[in-house]
């Protein structure tokens, strides 16, 4: 039974992976951002490849940083597949 709950609380919340890109757009009004894969390598746990976009949901908690974000910015995102579809931001950090 406990085993049960545990793997139900699991697949909630998993956290997909990581990537690292630059952003493309962000969209403050929607809670979005578009992020380019730079490198293959740097985008493996979204099974992406260098030029490929993907767009994440901004959480409350990171919109603040978000606002500090601009286009070429480069980035390397924690996120999570939501279950209504996409992906969410978890944790976001700029890169060199």
């Amino acid at each position: 039974m406990l085993a049960m709950a545990a793997a139900t609380c699991l697949s909630v919340t998993a956290v997909a992976g990581e990537m690292r890109g630059s952003v493309v757009w962000v969209d403050m009004k929607n809670s979005a951002v578009l992020v380019e894969c730079d490198e293959d390598a740097n985008c493996k746990d979204v099974q992406g490849k260098k030029g490929e976009t993907f767009t994440m949901i901004i959480p409350d908690n990171l919109r603040k940083d978000a606002e500090s974000w601009s286009e070429g910015s480069r980035v390397a995102v924690v996120f999570e597949d939501r279950e209504s579809g996409g992906r969410a931001l978890k944790s976001v950090s700029k890169t060199q």
